[in-house]
């Protein structure tokens, strides 16, 4: 063997999504992906079932159904080696791996897939900061929109056959560059209603509309205190990032919980494309806790007319920030509850 490394494993800083049941024989059930009509058993093998060991250096054979794909797009050995003097002891062993270079097939079945800007399809990372329910619409509806163009995991096609409502865990360990493992991330969603677009077709835009919401005043949010921040040490290129950690740190949770509060009521036998969604209502709500986390984290400046001037300043980004269109004067006010969208550009809510 000439080789002594190998790429990076293809669930290397990927979040996989698995459907749960009430029990564990539902959960393996909807776990399951069936084959593609034409794979054939007695040709679908795992390596140790192949006639010929395979040479580990050579590029892997082509994956022609589920078994193979579970168990051949990757090759590792172990080779122990007995201590000459007591042969129930191991000495020394070898580990090999192989296909490097070999791209492993972009199908799993348990990412979410998208759409870079330069047109590559990449599944969806895994980022512990991130809550599991703003991935819910990407789970439950074919296409979510937007411009990664997120596709759900092949999985859930099939998995709200076995049961109409399933839990989705996920697991997957957030990475950097190195390879070095920085928090492992799993997550769990409540009890979720299978079939959105077969069963409740409109209540799929109330559900992605409900996410962008909770999203867009978390964003806001970020804006406002990286704002507050540099306006108070006057450099507009300075960052903070303990302020936007703890902003977030508040509100995120916070509204995770408002999130599936208002999941949970949405009418699904409604004909209205708003799905008993209150869209004013679902606004003020997730505006409330921006408000009430961004008071929090900029608190300590209050306390004298130079952090007051800033705080106050950049609490319009709340709001939307200042209108970009010709005559809309010098902005809004600061704390006045209107919403103008110049600085969301690309948010539909």
């Amino acid at each position: 063997m000439k080789s002594a490394s190998a790429t990076a494993g293809p669930l290397r800083t990927a979040l996989s999504y698995h459907p749960e049941g009430e029990t564990l024989f539902q959960t393996l059930l909807a776990g399951l992906t069936p084959p593609e009509a034409t794979v054939r058993r007695d040709v679908d093998l795992c390596p140790w079932e192949w006639e010929e060991l395979p040479d580990p250096e050579s590029p892997p054979t082509d994956r022609t159904g589920p078994l193979a794909l579970l168990t051949a797009c990757s090759s590792h050995a172990l080779l122990l080696v007995a201590d000459e003097e007591r042969p129930d002891t191991v000495a020394d062993a070898f580990i090999t791996w192989a296909y490097r270079g070999e791209r492993i097939p972009r199908d799993d079945a348990y990412l979410i897939w998208q759409i870079s800007q330069q047109g590559n399809r990449y599944p969806r990372p895994a980022d512990s900061r991130r809550g599991l329910w703003r991935d819910v619409d990407a789970l439950l509806l074919y296409e979510a929109g937007g411009p990664a163009q997120p596709r759900r995991p092949k999985v859930f096609d099939t998995a709200f056959e076995v049961a109409e409502i399933l839990r989705v865990r996920a697991l997957g360990f957030e990475q950097e560059g190195q390879a070095k493992d920085r928090q492992f991330v799993e997550g769990s969603t409540p009890p979720l209603l299978g079939f959105v677009e077969e069963d409740a077709p409109r209540t799929e835009a109330a559900v992605g509309r409900l996410r962008r919401l909770g999203e867009l005043y978390g964003h806001r949010l970020e804006r406002a205190v990286r704002k507050a921040w540099s306006l108070y040490v006057d450099d507009p290129k300075a960052e903070h990032s303990t302020w936007s950690a703890e902003a977030g740190a508040r509100y995120w949770p916070q509204a995770e919980t408002e999130f599936w509060s208002r999941y949970r009521r949405l009418d699904r036998s409604s004909a209205s494309l708003e799905a008993g969604l209150d869209r004013k209502a679902t606004r003020k709500a997730f505006l409330a806790l921006a408000e009430r986390s961004y008071d929090t984290v900029t608190a300590p400046l209050a306390s004298h007319a130079r952090g007051a001037r800033a705080v106050a300043e950049a609490r319009i980004e709340l709001y939307g920030g200042r209108r970009t269109t010709k005559g809309a004067g010098s902005g809004i006010a600061a704390g006045s509850g209107l919403e103008p969208t110049g600085s969301d550009q690309g948010v539909s809510v």
